[in-house]
């Protein structure tokens, strides 16, 4: 393990050790029962009367534990209980702000302070039912659980504590809900504390590959007290909601058993499965492009701990891992970023389907342009029929990269974004309406946990961007609800752009657009006769970051926009950028504002996308 390493003092021979804060709810959410716990250890020789005592922050509410006689060298964990009223809740991203208290613990020892600690929590009540498929919910409302598995962070462990902030709030930005902790891979505080500030629910693993993938251990009591330690320290992050034994497979009888009953000891606010893909969840892939009518025909309702595809990234992360000499043709150096024809990846098939969609390609940049296409609508397809077939989740195969690739990522190693990275974001929205290729029909989705009144407009325009046919209806949304509402255009016998619009009093609208063949429904290959587009733009400093402003002034629409932020001198692309949206479609006449966040005081605004011609403003 790679990380920073802390000497701390304390002033006398009691530690408060693995404090958590357990918290409960009553019904009307109006006050929270805090239960806070250390295990206090004394170190010295002689025995002590221990206790500790402390506040929590904000509210300056305080708080002090019975005390114990502590002989030499004993631990015991100990407790005490508050209420806090009217708190401020814990929720996992999309569902409300994840809230984060502070508790100051202080270990006393006959009366003087021996050590004390400081540590944030959430005040969220988890809970989970036991039949199939399992349900999880958080403060009485069920959460749709999407997101991705990390497996190692950085391939060569260089991970730091802004890399931990910077890969979870791609996450946040892209409307996850949780990510699995694969084979519980990443040890490290930075990566909970960011689930926490950001609510990301963690799906944690224990450390039990796939029965074929590696052995059992060969010393069960030494795995159960790594066991241990973990959960200790791992159970005071509200971000933490799941406890798996093994990937693919189940334990051995033994450490079932033993695992079982520790999380039962150490916590008992979680659940435990004993296997990723059988039983209470799904999973087993598949892990290559299938298409959107395979999602929307493939989609169980059970959480899926694993389903991945083909990402392609952008040209110039394609240009940095490929180098100027195995740029083009598709060389052996491309199978070491895991573009490989064999494999679970199979990048033939993803070729194949790139030529029958898009057409052929004789260049990196054609290929890597069309690549943005076809991984936009994949990757919003996988997510979207997770909503509309009343799926209890879906978790990518993998959302973090550990290496430069062209697979099962989100961001790239760089941390740049791409069409299957927005696709995700699209796909993902908890407000949103969804176009169903199979059924050929329209799906409200309201994954919030407010009943909302919402008006879904559609729009079908020609590649001109002429108006076909519009059609606007007002929709009463239930909570958690995702019901299908009206009828798609079924008349199209020609590549035609699909907007659906859901419009709701104060807030934003939320745009989800489709490029459809009616009697085709993979052959997009009409989309290359769009004429270039020039567009216009200009950029604006502001305390956030950037704002910009996007207008297509030409009378072609203009597909998969890309605003990207420069080096005004250097030229080069700044990285990471966080926007609210990107890869945009802009009809003639449309504009769209941007906000783009980096840490530059000074930047250039490029434009680029599948026909636009590309320009530095």
């Amino acid at each position: 393990l790679i990380g920073p390493v802390d000497l701390t003092r304390t002033k006398g021979t009691l530690l408060a050790e693995d404090p958590w804060v357990k918290t409960s709810l009553n019904e009307e959410h109006s006050e929270a029962k805090l239960t806070v716990t250390a295990v206090l250890h004394n170190t010295g020789t002689e025995a002590c009367c221990a206790s500790f005592s402390g506040t929590v922050v904000p509210g300056d509410l305080p708080f002090t534990s019975d005390a114990v006689v502590l002989g030499p060298g004993e631990s015991r964990e100990i407790c005490t209980n508050l209420s806090l009223p009217a708190p401020r809740l814990w929720w996992p991203n999309t569902y409300g702000e994840p809230f984060l208290y502070t508790c100051c613990l202080s270990a006393c020892a006959d009366g003087e302070i021996s050590d004390k600690r400081e540590f944030t929590f959430g005040v969220r009540e988890l809970s989970w039912t036991e039949e199939w498929p399992m349900k999880l919910l958080v403060n009485g409302v069920p959460i749709l659980c999407r997101g991705g598995n990390w497996g190692m962070d950085d391939a060569f462990l260089r991970c730091t504590p802004e890399d931990y902030d910077i890969r979870v709030r791609f996450h946040r930005d892209c409307n996850f809900t949780m990510i699995r902790n694969w084979v519980g891979m990443v040890g490290r505080e930075e990566f909970y504390d960011a689930c926490d500030r950001y609510g990301i629910l963690i799906w944690d693993d224990f450390w039990l590959a796939n029965p074929v993938d590696g052995p059992d251990p060969a010393d069960e009591a030494m795995f159960l007290r790594n066991a241990e330690d973990k959960l200790r320290w791992v159970r005071r992050h509200p971000s933490t909601a799941l406890y798996c034994a093994r990937n693919e497979g189940y334990a051995p009888e033994s450490l079932d058993n033993g695992l079982r009953e520790l999380c039962a000891k150490w916590d008992g606010s979680r659940p435990y499965i004993p296997h990723s893909a059988l039983g209470l969840v799904s999973g087993f892939g598949p892990y290559h492009s299938a298409g959107p009518e395979y999602y929307f025909g493939h989609t169980y309702h059970t959480l899926h701990s694993e389903r991945g595809m083909m990402n392609i990234p952008s040209l110039e992360t394609m240009e940095a891992m490929l180098g100027k000499e195995h740029r083009w043709p598709i060389d052996e150096v491309w199978a070491l970023h895991d573009f490989c024809r064999g494999g679970a990846m199979r990048s033939d098939e993803f070729e194949n389907q790139l030529r029958s969609s898009y057409g052929d390609y004789d260049s990196l940049e054609e290929f890597t342009r069309l690549s943005q296409l076809l991984c936009y609508s994949n990757h919003k397809a996988m997510f979207e029929a997770v909503f509309a077939g009343q799926s209890q989740g879906l978790l990518m195969w993998m959302s973090n990269p550990a290496w430069p690739s062209m697979v099962w990522q989100t961001y790239d190693a760089y941390y740049d974004v791409n069409g299957g990275f927005q696709g995700c974001k699209d796909g993902c929205r908890s407000v949103n309406a969804i176009y169903d290729v199979l059924r050929e029909e329209i799906c409200l989705v309201n994954a919030t946990a407010l009943d909302r009144t919402l008006t879904l407009r559609m729009e079908l325009f020609d590649l001109k961007g002429s108006s076909l046919r519009r059609e606007e209806r007002i929709f009463d949304a239930p909570a958690g609800s995702a019901r299908y509402v009206m009828e798609a255009p079924r008349w199209m016998n020609e590549v035609q752009l699909l907007r659906l619009t859901v419009l709701e009093e104060g807030r934003e609208p939320v745009e989800n657009n489709y490029w459809l063949n009616g009697w085709e429904h993979t052959d997009y290959r009409g989309l290359r006769d769009l004429p270039a587009v020039d567009l216009e733009g200009r950029l604006k400093k502001t305390e956030e970051g950037f704002l910009a402003l996007v207008r297509n002034p030409g009378s072609a629409p203009a597909l998969m926009v890309e605003l990207r932020l420069k080096d005004p001198k250097s030229k080069k692309t700044l990285l990471p950028v966080f926007s609210d949206r990107n890869f945009l479609l802009l009809l003639p006449g449309e504009e769209r504002t941007v906000r783009l966040d980096c840490k530059a005081e000074e930047a250039s605004l490029w434009l680029r996308g599948f026909n636009v011609k590309e320009v530095i403003l």
